[in-house]
């Protein structure tokens, strides 16, 4: 009896063991990640994965955007340690603000493809028309985690306002144009801008600067309404031609009026 027991379990472990490699075959995935979590227009996407069995062929690489559209593919080969890499420059194709799906695809055989899925949050550089206080300013600007909803000069301060909706933590990169506003030191050269969120100092970050412009990247928390950007020298808007008109009629009236008080002085022969 204790050898047939002993014969049953081997038998068992037996058929046990040739069917663990179906069940761990069919387990297996891609391994499929991005360089960082979000990204701005103008940026790389780093696509870096690894398959889990053997394969020396190439990969499928699809990137979708919110609405679930084809906006980039590539296949990238697999390397000897199973490894593969792709990168893909942000613009063009991709104009929505959302989350994308990145979806890595090959097959040992017709019938058993292998899949894996990452996703990364993407914004693209606005020019939404926002006008600064009637000029013609519309500076380049991305935001994370809420909404631009207007902006505009104050003179008086050297400041320029920007209105936001905020749901969670986030930021805000936006260019400025040095004749927009900018912030210089006495012997000209470039000094720092002192920045507020809803009137409290924040730390930005100068990403770039350049002849014509300088970008900030500028933190703000869930709930902040209001971002102030402070320097030492801000547009300030022409007047329109209604207010020209009525500036130069405004001039006419008092000259006119002044000449017949004059006229009005000189006595009479």
């Amino acid at each position: 009896m204790k050898i047939i027991s002993a014969v049953v379990l081997s038998i068992v472990m037996i058929v046990g063991l040739s069917v663990a490699p179906a069940f761990a075959q069919q387990a297996e995935h891609v391994m499929i990640t991005t360089d960082m979590e979000s990204y701005s227009e103008g940026d790389t996407i780093v696509i870096t994965g690894q398959v889990l069995q053997r394969h020396s062929g190439g990969i499928t690489i699809q990137v979708l955007s919110p609405n679930n559209d084809l906006v980039a593919i590539g296949q990238p080969m697999i390397g000897p340690d199973n490894m593969f890499r792709f990168t893909l420059s942000t613009g063009d194709t991709m104009r929505h603000e959302g989350m994308y799906t990145v979806v890595a695809t090959y097959s040992l055989h017709s019938n058993s493809p292998r899949v894996g899925h990452t996703m990364f949050m993407y914004t693209p550089m606005h020019t939404s028309g926002i006008m600064v206080d009637g000029t013609e300013f519309e500076p380049h600007h991305s935001i994370m985690g809420g909404m631009v909803m207007g902006m505009h000069t104050n003179p008086q301060t050297n400041s320029m306002l920007i209105d936001i909706e905020t749901t969670i933590d986030g930021y805000i990169t936006i260019t400025l144009p040095r004749t927009l506003i900018d912030s210089k030191m006495v012997d000209g050269s470039d000094d720092q801008f002192f920045t507020l969120v809803d009137s409290e100092e924040v730390y930005h970050d100068e990403i770039s600067a350049d002849m014509d412009s300088r970008t900030l990247r500028i933190e703000f928390s869930a709930g902040a309404s209001q971002i102030e950007i402070i320097g030492t020298s801000v547009a300030v808007p022409e007047f329109g031609t209604i207010a020209v008109l009525i500036l130069a009629g405004s001039i006419t009236s008092i000259v006119v009026l002044s000449a017949r008080s004059r006229l009005s002085l000189v006595p009479k022969l």
